[in-house]
């Protein structure tokens, strides 16, 4: 009787507001931020040649084991290099990619490369 006594009175004095009050104050000035949308483990230099090269605007180029450019992973680094002229050319890329006529059969509609593509658009 008096070993059930102890084990409820250690219970309420750890279940009690007070005492779990006491044990997150010490946590409460630890806050983390998870800001995942700015991190890339992507080649940035073949990125930027990818982003600042014109060979993707002649009509008859494709270069079809070039997975970086149909997954629009240089957007990132049209955001962090920014700028005017950096926007008109990533938006320019974007629609010079849309009007190129890719077949269902293709590639580039792999279930893979249209997520990486969707993902870089929202987050660009």
């Amino acid at each position: 009787m008096l070993r059930n006594f102890i084990i409820s009175l250690i219970n309420y004095f750890f279940n009690n507001n007070l005492f779990i009050n006491l044990k997150t104050t010490k946590f409460k000035n630890l806050e983390y931020n998870y800001d995942f949308s700015n991190i890339s483990f992507e080649d940035t230099s073949a990125l930027n040649k990818i982003l600042l090269s014109n060979k993707y605007f002649k009509k008859n180029y494709r270069e079809l084991t070039n997975f970086q450019y149909h997954t629009f992973n240089w957007l990132f680094n049209a955001k962090k290099i920014g700028g005017s002229e950096i926007i008109n050319l990533a938006k320019k890329h974007i629609f010079v990619w849309s009007k190129k006529k890719y077949s269902l059969n293709s590639f580039v509609w792999k279930d893979d490369l249209v997520a990486k593509r969707l993902i870089n658009l929202i987050y660009a």
